[in-house]
C-alpha cells in the first residue's frame, strides 16, 4: 500500500520505478543484441567515407570515451562504499582495487589521488578527493 501511495505521490519515485524497468527491459538478451547490431550499423554507416586514419582516430576517441567512463563509474561505486561508513568493508576494498586497477589512474595529474587511495582504508569518511576526480572526468568540455 505504500508502495502504490509513493507511486502516485511522488515524481521522484515514479521517475526511479520507471528508470528501473527501462533498465530490466533493455536488460533482455535479444534486446540487448539489438541494440549492438545497432549501435554496430551506426558506426559502420559513419566511417563509411573516411579515410583509414581518420576511422583509427574515431575509434580511439570511443576506447578513450569508454576508458572514462568506466573509470567514473568505478570512482562513484568506491564513493558509496565510503559513504557507507565502514559497513561494507570487502566491498569497500574490492571496488578500492579495481579503480587501482584503471590504467587511467597511472596518469601524472592523478599521481596523488592514487597515493591517498592506497593509504586509507573503510573507516576512511571524507570523499572529497573522490569526488574532485570524479568531477573531473565528469565535466563537458568545449
Amino acid at each position: 500500500m505504500k508502495t502504490l501511495k509513493l507511486l502516485l505521490t511522488n515524481k521522484i519515485y515514479r521517475w526511479a520505478i520507471l528508470q528501473d524497468l527501462k533498465l530490466k527491459f533493455l536488460s533482455l538478451p535479444i534486446i540487448r543484441h539489438i541494440r549492438v547490431i545497432y549501435h554496430t550499423f551506426k558506426i559502420k554507416r559513419k566511417m563509411k567515407g573516411m579515410e583509414q586514419w581518420d576511422q583509427y582516430v574515431t575509434m580511439r576517441g570511443i576506447e578513450n570515451n569508454a576508458e572514462k567512463f568506466n573509470f567514473a563509474y568505478k570512482l562513484f561505486n568506491l564513493k558509496l562504499y565510503m559513504m557507507a561508513d565502514g559497513e561494507f568493508t570487502e566491498e569497500f576494498e574490492s571496488a578500492k582495487e579495481e579503480v587501482l586497477k584503471c590504467a587511467i589512474i597511472n596518469k601524472p595529474e592523478l599521481r596523488e589521488f592514487k597515493e591517498w587511495l592506497e593509504s586509507i582504508d573503510s573507516s576512511e569518511k571524507d570523499y572529497s578527493e573522490v569526488e574532485k576526480v570524479f568531477k573531473s572526468f565528469t565535466q563537458k568540455t568545449n
